[in-house]
């Protein structure tokens, strides 16, 4: 697999798809909000209008989203300490080459760097996928069921009569 043998390659795309994955999740969670907050306000107006439901899925998806979030925060610290100590012996056995076989160059003093850049890009994609995955489903979710409330009702025959509202 050539990811494996070069990742620091592909670091500028997996940085660029983490800001795409973290815009898009800012923007799922802005427009979940403001649908909540609506919701949350029409309850307090008419309590007959609130949605306990909706109410309390809010509460135990934060829950489980930041427990699934720290979980993979945990591997993903596992992993990189994994992944820059096996740089750490490629970059000191390549010098150790180097330095015993003529001919051969020394490594670059960039291999820990990068090792830890890639390891730290892919904990981070990790760790946000739990609230990536929650916020754009509520976004979607929240929004299909506000667009179809928004939607006018027929008012039955077009005609209004004197006294009806």
């Amino acid at each position: 697999m050539p990811r494996s043998q070069s990742p620091s390659a592909f670091l500028p795309f997996d940085i660029w798809r983490n800001v795409w994955r973290w815009s898009e999740m800012m923007t799922a969670s802005a427009i979940t909000i403001g649908i909540r907050s609506t919701g949350i306000a029409a309850g307090l107006v008419d309590p007959r209008r609130t949605d306990a439901r909706e109410n309390a899925r809010m509460v135990t998806e934060k829950m489980q989203a930041a427990s699934q979030s720290a979980v993979a925060a945990s591997e993903a610290v596992v992993e990189m300490q994994r992944q820059v100590a096996d740089a750490w012996m490629r970059h000191w056995g390549a010098i150790t080459k180097a330095s015993t076989t003529p001919g051969v160059a020394a490594p670059t003093l960039w291999t820990l760097p990068m090792a830890l850049a890639v390891a730290g890009v892919a904990a981070t994609e990790s760790m946000m996928g739990p609230y990536h995955s929650r916020s754009t489903a509520n976004a979607k979710r929240l929004g299909r069921k506000f667009m179809a409330q928004a939607q006018p009702r027929p008012s039955g025959g077009g005609r209004r009569h004197a006294g009806r509202g």
